[in-house]
């Protein structure tokens, strides 16, 4: 699926429940950071973030998400924790990188 097809879903299955969506996408830690805290000044009721490659690695956008006052929840288009090892390298230190991979920093500060 593309990013516009799950866009079009996302409007249709709000519309259904009667609610207002906006959705924003940016490949620029700043933009998204700047949307959460615009979000908040403008009272919005709550946020879904895919933060996808921002999900380790981040403080900046994960204080965002535990300064806004709304809860934030966080999802992911496929499960990090069963993406298996990425780095192919057999040493101690592509063994750490695959295991920080499974730790969300993004998680803690979202909604359960």
């Amino acid at each position: 699926m593309t990013l516009p097809e799950y866009d079009a879903r996302i409007r249709a299955y709000a519309e259904e429940l009667g609610i207002e969506v906006e959705i924003f996408h940016s490949n620029i830690e700043g933009e998204v950071i700047n949307r959460l805290f615009a979000a908040h000044d403008e009272g919005i009721a709550g946020a879904i973030i895919n933060p996808a490659g921002y999900t380790r690695g981040y403080p900046a956008l994960v204080a965002a998400i535990g300064n806004v006052g709304f809860p934030t929840i966080e999802v992911h288009i496929s499960n990090p924790a069963r993406r298996g090892a990425v780095s192919g390298g057999g040493d101690e230190l592509s063994r750490h990188r695959d295991r920080l991979r499974h730790r969300a920093a993004t998680r803690s500060p979202c909604a359960d």
